[in-house]
Parts: structure tokens; C-alpha cells; sequence
């Protein structure tokens, strides 16, 4: 006997079958004694919950129950294309494993074509022509070479709030952010070549402001400055703020120079606000710097208040020159409640040169958190006009919690008075814990009145906690 069914195929006495679904599916027997059926073919004991929609047993429609509540069949869809009976629920599928139906056919109408942008006068249509609006779907199809009157997309009132696709291609010879503020909009997938661009407000390759999410970024011989106060520059964003993020950003033989007080700058982003986040950021060969009051630098980013994450440098520099200005390569500073993780430097310097102004790999001053920094042929300095200007690897100056910091042939160096230097924090202070340090073939060297060194911590103040495993 053949019995097929969708649930079973016989139920037998005291025998269950529930919460049976069936959706443009097909039941079909063909022997004596076969019974079919959608929940049991030959039924003795109990099925419940059966439900099937536009599917067959035996060549018999069969559309008992209805998914209408529960709208189970829209996997993996666009919320744009659903038609007007399915949801974006996927729990069910996605725990059975199934592949997309047709139970939720998309719906052709909604579908957004990409408007294709394959020259430069094209794309500068974007915001300026009624054809090509602010919340457009874009695909770039070709490298676009732009001219020096280029002007950025959107504005601070008018922001881009569309998706622009790169698809890999280039633009070259940027003189402005590509966009101007993104909010709630995407630009993804593009390779920016020669760009120099100098201005006195925020600053981003991609986007002054970004309050949207900025991916897949690769920039080559890009050079930013910005000249005004509270002008934080970077390649990704110049500021990140609340919700945005930006997302695997490489520079290559770049830089990011800022000339005025408040003015971070970074590689991921100038500046990140609480909610902000940068990650997978690389500098290869690429430099930031900073010359006045105030003005952090880092390669994640120069102040972080939210998170960065899996920052590389390799042979790259961050410097700043002024007084109370740090340096790091995850971030130069970290306020309270950021955080800066999976910092890596190879071949590459931190330096300061002005008072208060700490420097470090992980973060230069760690008022929030920084866990697993590694620094590799690497060197941490400050100078000897910097009075207590700390140095260390995982930070310089730590209030908060600097953890799984290592370095191997790396450098800690300072000469000013009360500069203290280490592997983990030059300076811990009240509060600040330093956990899990680990140093190979690496040095700590101080030249300064009280600047203590040490590894784990150089200086450590009142109820600092310096923490090794196992002790």
C-alpha cells in the first residue's frame, strides 16, 4: 500500500499530525488502496491545524485554512515588492530551511529600477533635476572622471536619502564630498581615485555627515582638509551621527589633515556621536593629523562617543601637534560609554607633541572601553614638550577599560615630565582598569621627571585596577 500525504501518510490510532502548511504544493497517488491526502492520507488517530493553499491532492484543488494571519511565506522579501496579502515574517522558513516560493509573488509594479549613472554629467543631476530625486535608487555603470566645479549631493537641509550603487566603478578627482549629508540612504561599492578636497565646514569623501550607512569603500591618493573650527574630516564621514554607520573603508597612500580646534579626523570617520559606528577600517601607507587644541586623530576615528571596530593600519602614521590633542589608531579618543575593539598596527607610529595630548594604539584617552589591541613593529610616542602627555599600546591615558592589549617588536617612548609610558595604559586613574597585557620583544622607555613606565601600567592613581591572568 502507497499512502502519500503532506503531515502523513497514515496516521494510525492514538497516532498525531499538527500544524501541517502547504502552499502551490502537489499530493498524487497512483495504487490500489493509495490514499492522498494534505495532513494524512489515510487518517486513524488525530490530525490538526492543516492548512493548504492552492495546492492538490490528486488533482483536486485543495485550499483549506488560510495563511492570511500568519503570512509565513515571505522570505527574504523586499518590503517594497511584497504584494498586498504577504508580510516580511520569516521565522518559519528560515527555520525549515526552505528556499523562496511563489507564495508571495513579487509585485513587478514596485520594483525599483536603478537609474544608471554613467557619466559625470549625469551625476550631477542627482537633487538638481525632477528625474533624478534625493531618494533615487542609483547604479553607476561606468568610471566617471569629474571636473573641479563638482558639487556635493543633497545639502544639510536637503540630504541624499536614496541608495546609490557603485558597483565597483571609479570616481576620480573628487574637490567636494560626494554627498553632502546622507540620512537614512546608502552609498555603497565605490572606488574613489585622486580626490583633494579642502573646506571649511565637515568633511567626508563620501559623505560630510552621515546619518545613513556608508559600505564598501576603496579610496586611493585621497588627500582631505579642512581649515574651519569643528571641522572633523575623514574618508568614510567627516561625523557619524546616531544611527549611522560606516563599513569596510580602505585608504591607500591618503591623508586627512585638519587646521583648526575641535577638527578630528580619521580613516573611518572624523568624529563618531553616541550610536555611531565604524568598522572593518584599513589605512595602508596613509597619514592623519591634526595641528590645533582639541583635535583627536585616529584611523577608526579621531573621537569616538560611539563604536569602532576591527581597525588595521599597516605602515600609516596618526600625529597630532597641539596640546590636548590625542592619538591613536583605533580612535584618539574614547569618551565614556564608547567603545573602540580589534585594533591592529603594523609597521605604523603614533605621536604626539603637545601637553596632555596622549597617544596610544588602541585609543590615545580611554574614558570608555578597548579590548584587543595588538600592535606589531609599531611605535607609540611622545615628545618632550608634551607635560604629562602619556603613552601606551592599548592606551595612553585609560579612566575606563583598556583589556587583551598585546605588542610585539613594538615601541613605547616618552621624554616629558609626568609622561608615564606602558604596554596597557601610560596612566591608569581612579577608576581605570587595565586587563590581560601581554608584551614580546617590546620596549617602554621613559626620559621625563615622574614619568613611571611599566608593562601593564606606567602610572597608576588611587583605586586603579591592573589586572594579569591568574593573579
Amino acid at each position: 500500500m502507497q499512502t502519500p500525504a503532506s503531515g502523513g501518510g497514515i496516521v494510525w490510532v492514538e497516532g498525531t499530525v499538527a500544524n501541517t502548511t502547504a502552499v502551490n504544493s502537489r499530493v498524487e497517488t497512483s495504487g490500489t488502496d493509495a490514499d492522498a491526502g494534505i495532513g494524512g492520507g489515510d487518517v486513524r488517530g488525530t490530525v490538526a491545524n492543516t492548512t493548504a493553499v492552492n495546492s492538490y491532492v490528486n488533482g483536486i484543488k485543495e485550499n483549506s485554512g488560510s495563511i492570511s494571519n500568519d503570512q509565513l511565506l515571505c522570505q527574504k522579501a523586499d518590503l517594497r515588492v511584497l504584494t498586498a496579502n504577504c508580510s516580511s515574517r520569516t521565522e518559519f522558513l528560515d527555520a525549515l530551511d526552505f528556499p523562496n516560493s511563489n507564495a508571495c509573488p513579487e509585485n513587478a509594479a514596485t520594483v525599483p529600477t536603478p537609474i544608471k549613472i554613467n557619466d559625470a554629467k549625469t551625476l550631477d543631476k542627482i537633487g538638481r533635476h525632477p528625474a533624478y530625486p534625493l531618494d533615487g535608487t542609483y547604479q553607476q555603470t561606468a568610471d566617471i572622471v569629474v571636473t573641479k566645479d563638482y558639487q556635493s549631493i543633497g545639502s544639510d537641509t536637503d540630504p541624499f536619502t536614496g541608495e546609490y550603487d557603485g558597483d565597483y566603478h571609479r570616481i576620480d578627482n573628487l574637490t567636494d564630498c560626494f554627498v553632502k549629508k546622507l540620512h537614512q540612504g546608502t552609498v555603497s561599492k565605490l572606488h574613489f581615485t585622486g580626490a583633494h578636497i579642502n573646506s571649511e565646514g565637515p568633511t567626508g569623501l563620501v559623505a560630510c555627515k552621515v546619518n545613513g550607512t556608508v559600505r564598501d569603500i576603496l579610496a586611493e591618493n585621497a588627500h582631505i582638509s579642512t581649515l574651519g573650527r569643528n571641522a572633523p574630516a575623514g574618508i568614510g564621514g567627516g561625523e557619524v551621527f546616531d544611527d549611522g554607520t560606516v563599513a569596510n573603508t580602505t585608504a591607500v597612500n591618503s591623508t586627512i589633515k585638519t587646521s583648526d580646534w575641535y577638527s578630528n579626523a580619521g580613516i573611518g570617520a572624523g568624529r563618531v556621536g553616541v550610536g555611531g559606528t565604524v568598522a572593518d577600517t584599513t589605512a595602508v601607507n596613509s597619514r592623519v593629523e591634526t595641528s590645533q587644541y582639541s583635535a583627536e586623530a585616529g584611523i577608526g576615528a579621531g573621537l569616538v562617543k560611539g563604536t569602532v571596530t576591527d581597525t588595521l593600519a599597516v605602515n600609516s602614521t596618526v600625529k597630532t601637534l597641539s596640546w590636548g590633542s590625542d592619538a591613536g589608531i583605533g580612535a584618539g579618543q574614547v569618551d565614556i560609554g564608547g567603545k573602540v575593539a580589534g585594533t591592529t598596527a603594523v609597521d605604523s607610529r603614533v605621536e604626539t607633541l603637545g601637553e596632555y595630548a596622549y597617544a596610544g594604539i588602541g585609543g590615545g584617552q580611554v574614558e570608555g572601553m578597548v579590548t584587543n589591541t595588538t600592535a606589531v613593529n609599531s611605535r607609540v610616542e611622545t615628545s618632550s614638550s608634551g607635560v604629562n602627555a602619556c603613552a601606551g599600546i592599548g592606551g595612553g591615558l585609560v579612566k575606563g577599560t583598556v583589556a587583551n592589549t598585546r605588542a610585539v617588536n613594538s615601541t613605547v617612548e616618552t621624554s616629558g615630565v609626568l609622561s608615564g609610558a606602558a604596554i596597557g595604559g601610560g596612566q591608569v586613574k581612579a577608576g581605570g582598569r587595565v586587563a590581560n597585557t601581554t608584551a614580546e620583544n617590546s620596549n617602554v622607555t621613559t626620559s621625563g621627571n615622574a614619568a613611571h613606565a611599566g608593562i601593564g601600567g606606567g602610572r597608576l592613581i588611587l583605586a586603579a585596577r591592573l589586572l594579569t591572568p591568574g593573579r
